[in-house]
């Protein structure tokens, strides 16, 4: 089964076209039927078959149109301490992917407290809520009902959705849509023969483009003259040490903060033994590379991976037979690890920021901008918040 399912992901993840094969014009069947059940869905919102909702304050979506990672949570944690410091009052909606309150909701965190765990909430929701200080997390498949949970409790000017690109039946006023410069369509087949989630005509339905994970050094659009009426900007992820665990062979662990060059100068020309469990795990390896560390050795997991206690036995002994000096993972993945967990070696949790470089101030104003114009809009039609 493992090697089949390495066969579909080869196809997948692609980045030229394969010779054609039993399973690839398979797969490509498939996508264009959820090509047709996609294009069929957004003509029945279009028309006014299915029912789109709208919230009485703006609402900023945050989302892309691949599977995989793109960078959504940094930059929903970005653009939301963008929004809090131009002096707007902003809550924060995730889906809570395999939290137990994905399908309920729930309020995962507000102005001074965190409520939930990882489990309920979800990776991705708690990691949100730990870095966003004084702003709401509030997690919940159905985003209407959590945006009108956030009305009710939190009455903000601004509402994100964090990855509702595709949640097209609750209105939004700026749809921010992410796409990883180094291949931002993959090789343009939808999903399961490609990594599209739809297709690439959807790029229309955005207010602005933010390519992720370009080169500092060479900051260049590669993809926008296709987009020529769309705003357009580069960001990067910046890595950093987000905590230092240290081991002892069993004994209480300490934690590390300080500077963050000092810290990433911590795993400089380490032996490295890393794990993770995220929509890219390569990514994380070419992370852990920039940071000039050797790897000797690498164990990966599904994305939202939930660890058991054999998982983490596995981790360890490997780790210990790997001769490394230190173990590395992701934020995301430590918040799902048991926090009295005793470690043999020193553990480094790696996380990485946005940064648009030369584009921050180009990226706050055209923000800044929309904002203004958003907000004092007329007032909007109240019948939707009503309860039901």
């Amino acid at each position: 089964m493992k090697t089949f399912l390495k066969k579909i992901e080869a196809v997948i993840y692609s980045d030229k076209e394969l010779c054609p094969s039993f399973l690839s014009i398979f797969l490509l069947i498939i996508s264009f039927c959820y090509a047709a059940a996609m294009g069929l869905r957004g003509y029945l919102y279009k028309f006014g078959i299915f029912r789109t909702n709208r919230l009485p304050c703006a609402v900023i979506s945050i989302g892309n149109i691949t599977v995989g990672g793109t960078g959504k949570t940094p930059m929903t944690i970005y653009t939301a301490g963008l929004i809090k410091k131009l002096g707007y009052k902003v809550v924060v909606i995730s889906r809570g992917y395999k939290g137990a309150s994905e399908k309920k909701g729930g309020i995962v965190s507000d102005e001074k407290k965190i409520r939930m765990d990882c489990k309920t909430a979800g990776d991705e929701p708690l990691m949100i809520a730990e870095k966003l200080k004084g702003i709401p997390v509030i997690v919940g498949k159905n985003r209407f009902a959590s945006g009108k949970i956030a009305i009710q409790k939190f009455n903000p000017d601004v509402i994100i959705l964090d990855d509702a690109f595709q949640h097209i039946s609750l209105m939004r006023d700026l749809n921010l849509l992410l796409l990883d410069q180094k291949k931002p369509f993959g090789n343009n087949h939808i999903v399961p023969r490609g990594i599209l989630r739809e297709p690439v005509s959807s790029v229309l339905r955005s207010d602005a483009l933010i390519f992720t994970r370009s080169d500092p050094k060479k900051p260049n659009i590669q993809h926008a003259e296709k987009f020529i009426n769309k705003e357009s900007f580069t960001s990067w992820h910046s890595p950093f040490i987000h905590k230092i665990i240290k081991g002892n062979n069993g004994e209480n662990k300490k934690e590390g903060g300080g500077n963050q060059k000092q810290q990433n100068n911590i795993v400089t020309q380490k032996n490295i033994f890393a794990f993770s469990g995220i929509a890219d795990n390569v990514n994380f390896l070419t992370t852990l590379k920039e940071l000039k560390c050797h790897i000797k050795g690498f164990l990966e997991f599904k994305d939202h991976h939930q660890y058991s206690s054999k998982d983490i036995d596995t981790i360890l002994q490997s780790a210990l037979n790997s001769n490394a000096d230190m173990i590395a993972t992701t934020h995301k993945d430590y918040i799902k690890l048991t926090p009295t967990l005793p470690w043999p070696m020193d553990l480094a949790v790696i996380d990485v920021a946005i940064s648009f470089g030369k584009n921050k101030e180009k990226f706050s104003n055209y923000m800044e901008t929309k904002l203004v114009r958003i907000t004092s809009m007329p007032c909007r039609a109240q019948q939707n918040m009503k309860m039901r």
